[in-house]
């Protein structure tokens, strides 16, 4: 759960002062303005009947009289007259790019494709960084820097501690419905000029992903050294990448706007995490840097746009006068996305609390148990103690068990279980056999728990591994499942152990029940000779009733701890 809040806790890192600090590094960093950046759509008349009505008498004339000598309609002579005159205009205002009369893409053309596809490489990296796989936590952030009140005021709303204090004698589940109803309203209060800003900067970053995932290289590598009209060098028939060059119109043509300035500085927020935070300097010369290639990549995409006349060499080169792009769907549901994840984030939050809370009790239990408020510590391993250290889902369980070997299994326990192993006369084989095998268990606790801690150490299996991973320049992406992985293997290590030792404890538990009952049971016996061990006084009993208690309260408590490390 906690990798998945990476933009929640980077925004929560940040107050309103830093966010309006960063953000007003940013924008000063930016030459161009918004409206500067957006491209320029010519809008052309493609309806053949009203642009053969504005058309002088002579010139239908003309065109009715070819229309009988060529043996062709009307409209077919007027739509090849269209074509060429498109193509004419391509080669006046747009040299080098297509040549009408071949119907092949030229150099030119091919020079534009690839500074495009430089530019569009740029965002990819960016949103290949974690943008797209956290996509419902990417927005949350990019609304605290659109929205900055309202992000507040769901931060209040969906603080468990909060609502707890203000609902001092409502149940919890009761407190959960309470603060999704109140998130709730306060999304659906968002303003319809909110929900527009929001909208644009989800169809930007859903178009900036198509263009920068479009396959280029089925474009550029279809172009092979020939002859055209006007000279020669690398061209492509237009048959050939067709499909191709309507699939990037659609995408072009869907970039009504540009990407906004707080949308650039909502992805550098998240490439650079809280590097610009901890080191200034370095972040102003990052920030420069970051911006000048923001704005020369989207230049070069505007840049494209008004140079590049796609639409009209697809109409020429399917002598298609009435060809349109489409604007291709995205973003449209951004505002789903977002509520959902706001709401999940009230969940994960009241989660959390709840399981701080019963963390909590269950160290107070602790405490209580061993009679004094420090547990031992386990090297290495992330706590309130060592906040650098190694996050370890089963840390409190370990600190628990070396308590407990260290004060009671050896310092008391063991005087009473001593006995039983070395004199201890079983009526049954295997109730000895059971009691030998958690004796042993419980005694090489010690043992285990320093194997884990070298394995901790920084020359250590885990620790070796755990500061690489750390180090290595990944994608967020790939650094999570690296990190989760060691996880994994980490805590399913921590977790056998838990298992055997509450084996061990039931098994205790029951061999001395049995013992301490002195009655026969189909499974679990008294000791032949328990007056001869016991002695003479009550001592002997004493203490072993009371290891029973202990071991009962401490197989409880590892099936409380097992229970809480369930749910984290």
């Amino acid at each position: 759960m906690d990798d998945n809040k990476t933009f929640q806790k980077l925004s929560e890192t940040l107050d309103q002062d830093e966010k309006n600090s960063l953000l007003k590094k940013l924008t000063s960093s930016v030459s161009e303005t918004e409206d500067t950046m957006q491209p320029v759509f010519e809008e052309i008349e493609n309806n053949i009947a009203i642009l053969y009505s504005k058309l002088p008498w002579y010139k239908k004339l003309w065109i009715f009289l070819l229309s009988i000598f060529q043996g062709k309609s009307k409209d077919e002579i007027f739509n090849e007259q269209l074509v060429s005159d498109i193509g004419r205009d391509i080669e006046y205002h747009h040299m080098m790019m297509y040549d009408w009369r071949e119907n092949l893409i030229l150099p030119g053309a091919l020079q534009e494709f690839v500074s495009l596809k430089e530019a569009a490489r740029f965002f990819g990296s960016i949103l290949d960084s974690g943008i797209l796989a956290n996509y419902s936590s990417f927005l949350v952030f990019l609304g605290s820097l659109e929205m900055p009140e309202l992000y507040e005021e769901l931060q209040r709303a969906m603080d468990p501690s909060l609502a707890a204090k203000a609902y001092p004698e409502v149940q919890d589940g009761k407190l959960r419905k309470i603060a999704i109803s109140d998130v709730e309203e306060k999304l659906n209060s968002i303003s319809e000029n909110h929900r527009l800003i929001m909208y644009d900067n989800a169809r930007s970053l859903f178009c900036l992903k198509e263009l920068a995932f479009f396959l280029f290289d089925r474009l550029t590598l279809a172009f092979q050294i020939g002859s055209y009209s006007h000279g020669s060098g690398q061209i492509c028939p237009f048959s050939v990448i067709r499909s191709n060059l309507m699939a990037l119109n659609n995408i072009l043509f869907s970039f009504k706007k540009m990407p906004s300035i707080s949308l650039l500085n909502s992805m550098y927020v998240f490439v650079i995490q809280h590097s610009t935070i901890q080191h200034d300097t370095d972040g102003d010369h990052e920030i420069q840097r970051f911006t000048s290639s923001a704005e020369k990549s989207l230049l070069t995409i505007r840049n494209f746009i008004n140079r590049v006349p796609l639409t009209k060499i697809i109409r020429c080169g399917t002598k298609d006068i009435t060809y349109e792009p489409v604007e291709i769907s995205g973003g449209e549901n951004w505002f789903g996305i977002f509520k959902e994840k706001w709401i999940s984030t009230v969940n994960e939050n009241f989660n959390e609390f709840l399981t701080t809370r019963k963390k909590n009790e269950l160290i107070a239990s602790l405490y209580d148990f061993f009679n004094f408020s420090n547990l031992e510590t386990v090297k290495y391993v992330q706590s309130e103690e060592n906040p650098d250290g190694i996050p370890l889902q089963g840390g409190l369980f370990l600190s628990f068990m070396l308590t407990f070997h260290k004060h009671i299994y050896m310092k008391e326990m063991n005087n009473v279980l001593r006995p039983i192993l070395i004199d201890g006369e079983f009526y049954k084989r295997e109730n000895r056999i059971e009691f030998t095998e958690a004796y042993n268990e419980l005694l090489k606790v010690d043992d285990l728990i320093s194997d884990i801690q070298k394995k901790l150490a920084p020359n250590g299996e885990w620790g070796r591994k755990w500061v690489q991973v750390n180090q290595e320049v990944h994608s967020v992406t790939i650094k999570h499942r690296k990190i989760s992985g060691l996880k994994e293997e980490m805590n399913l290590y921590v977790h056998n152990i838990i298992e055997t030792a509450k084996k061990s404890f039931t098994s205790m538990e029951n061999i001395l029940s049995g013992i301490i009952n002195q009655e026969k049971s189909e499974t679990y016996d008294t000791l032949a000779n328990l007056s001869k061990i016991a002695g003479k006084g009550g001592d002997f009993m004493n203490s072993l009733e009371q290891a029973l208690r202990d071991i009962k309260r401490a197989g409880r408590l590892c099936s409380d701890m097992e229970n809480m490390y369930s749910v984290e």
